[in-house]
């Protein structure tokens, strides 16, 4: 890979990680529910005394993994920039955004905006194909062994960790969650789809 190929494909992981961590940022600060792995972890939470951030970064380095072991291909430096990335980002966002007058004002609005920004981020930054964190990772080694649609295999991966966090006491559900189950899998179906045909241009 030459380093003019690697330096865009490392624009398009920043890129997608900025978009997806700016998409949670606007859900968390609209009370109008949050991503489906936060819901999971949430409802963890209330049985676990470990903060949010390191309760996310156990979960992206068990199922990375795991990758490491079934499916090293879904790793790379992508994982590690959106793992960690995400995470910062939230928090430089909400320093700025969280008590902004206009989200106040239109938690709606700015709630599904967050929804489309957060999975448009996360199909941009796959996309890049440098490795996957821990929700694509799974999606894409279950893909993989299933044969099932991106989009049908998230919806399911999604609803399952929505279903875990309200067992375990979970508060957190809202119409950015349900956002999020029905258009992350999409989007990332569609800009997966996308990226393959500008490649084959390219090579015809």
């Amino acid at each position: 890979m030459n380093t003019q190929r690697l330096g865009i494909k490392l624009i398009k992981v920043v890129a997608g990680t900025t978009l997806s961590a700016l998409g949670l940022t606007l859900m968390i600060a609209s009370n109008l529910g949050v991503d489906t792995l936060s819901i999971a972890l949430f409802g963890i939470m209330n049985y676990l005394p470990i903060q949010f951030g390191y309760l996310s970064l156990g979960f992206n380095i068990l199922v990375l993994s795991l990758a490491f072991i079934f499916d090293r291909s879904q790793i790379g430096l992508g994982s590690l920039i959106n793992g960690l990335g995400v995470g910062i980002g939230v928090n430089i966002f909400t320093s700025y955004l969280a008590s902004h007058t206009l989200l106040v004002s239109y938690p709606l609005l700015f709630c599904l905006l967050g929804v489309l920004l957060f999975g448009l981020g996360i199909g941009i930054y796959v996309s890049a194909q440098l490795g996957a964190a821990a929700l694509e990772c799974l999606t894409l080694m279950i893909v993989k062994l299933s044969k099932r649609s991106i989009k049908v295999t998230r919806i399911l991966i999604d609803c399952s960790m929505v279903l875990i966090g309200l067992l375990l006491g979970s508060k957190s559900l809202g119409i950015g969650t349900l956002g999020c189950i029905l258009t992350t899998g999409l989007l990332l179906e569609v800009t997966l789809a996308l990226q393959t045909r500008l490649s084959l241009k390219k090579t015809t």
